[in-house]
């Protein structure tokens, strides 16, 4: 004996009545009947589900990273909920090389009605808009987005060098390394436009 049951969201709305749904529990109790043969009497029996969403929540709609350099990452920290009652995989794919989602690279497993926090990353490498859809998908198929925009810029200041070597130096002796900082700011009125943040 083979029972399939395919549940969809109309379900709930179909007015099934109260002997076959419980709108407070959320479950789906169908009686059914066995006849044997040679048997006069039925073989009395019920299947219960319960029924449950399949949905995933984020608590933003989208992100908006603002300016940042080339040089530097932005965080933003997002929450991802899981509104069912079932464990769920989940996975944000093709995501562009300048946006990365922190821990496990994006992957992972929520538990029955868990939330976890999620890290995005920015990290742009020309200076333009930004625009992209990050994507979740869950194991059953179904796609959760969030918009996301930003700006890359140029930082302010650079370095002639990251690193700075010194020389072998006796001890009482002092030794001497030039390094040159550049503004690459072409316009010297700051004033017209918004510089950005140094750093994180």
């Amino acid at each position: 004996l083979q029972v399939k049951l395919t549940a969809h969201p109309s379900l709930i709305d179909d007015s099934l009545s109260n002997e076959i749904f419980d709108s407070q529990l959320n479950t789906l109790i169908i009686p059914l009947e066995v006849k044997v043969a040679d048997q006069i009497r039925t073989v009395p029996f019920s299947i219960s589900a319960i029924l449950t969403t399949s949905d995933l929540q984020f608590d933003v709609e989208n992100i908006d990273f603002g300016c940042c350099t080339t040089s530097e990452s932005v965080l933003t920290k997002i929450q991802l909920k899981n509104n069912s009652r079932l464990a769920q995989v989940f996975e944000f794919f093709n995501l562009p090389n300048y946006i990365q989602v922190q821990p496990n690279d994006g992957f992972g497993t929520l538990l029955p009605e868990e939330t976890i926090d999620l890290h995005v990353l920015f990290s742009p490498t020309a200076t333009k808009e930004y625009r992209c859809t990050l994507i979740c998908k869950s194991l059953v198929n179904r796609e959760f987005t969030i918009e996301c925009q930003g700006v890359g810029v140029l930082p302010p200041l650079s370095l002639s060098s990251t690193v700075i070597h010194f020389p072998a130096t006796p001890i009482n002796d002092q030794s001497i390394v030039s390094f040159y900082v550049e503004n690459r700011h072409l316009d010297k009125n700051h004033f017209k436009h918004p510089v950005p943040r140094i750093g994180n």
